[in-house]
């Protein structure tokens, strides 16, 4: 019998049909994955960013509390004091009655004072936040290094905090919610 008809011809089609089915489902299966992992990546990434654009801000609220430090004595909360602005950020009073800064939708939030810091906040809520930067002060009144903290429960911050961390992370319980920190992070 000839190779394209008769019996064998079909058999070998159906074969040829499923190989090329199986080659095509592998091939999706190995893209879904490799698409996960960058995902996850990209996501990291994003945070990481963002953080990035914290971080300047707040070390500049630091820069700044150290001069009013010099000149008055003591530190103070309001950036109005402290010659400095922070365009599309409005102030409001926080859960602790402390004055703090947010940009007009609620993702990022600094506050000023003895330890001065930014956090990213969860979708819109100026209270709830997904990772906060701080500046500890290190010897004197000058800011030495960076805290980062994040919600426990959060692990794309868990993962960049640790990333972040040049030691160990510790956790603590503090505003209704389990953290991860570390004393000293780097970008």
């Amino acid at each position: 019998m000839p190779f394209w008809g008769g019996k064998e011809g079909g058999v070998k089609r159906k074969m040829n049909k499923r190989f090329y089915f199986d080659i095509v489902l592998l091939g999706v299966l190995v893209f879904g994955i490799l698409f996960s992992l960058a995902l996850s990546q990209y996501r990291k990434a994003v945070l990481k960013s963002h953080i990035a654009t914290l971080l300047p801000i707040v070390k500049s609220i630091a820069q700044a509390e150290d001069l009013y430090f010099s000149a008055n004595g003591t530190f103070t909360e309001n950036l109005d004091d402290l010659n400095i602005s922070l365009p599309g950020f409005s102030a409001f009073t926080d859960r602790d009655g402390d004055l703090a800064y947010s940009d007009g939708e609620g993702k990022m939030t600094v506050v000023a004072g003895g330890y001065p810091y930014g956090q990213l906040n969860q979708s819109g809520s100026k209270e709830n936040f997904i990772i906060y930067i701080g500046l500890l002060p290190s010897s004197g009144q000058s800011y030495g290094k960076v805290r980062g903290c994040a919600d426990a429960s959060n692990e794309l911050a868990t993962s960049v905090i640790k990333s972040m961390c040049k030691g160990n992370t510790w956790g603590s319980y503090s505003y209704g919610m389990q953290k991860i920190c570390c004393e000293d992070c780097a970008l």
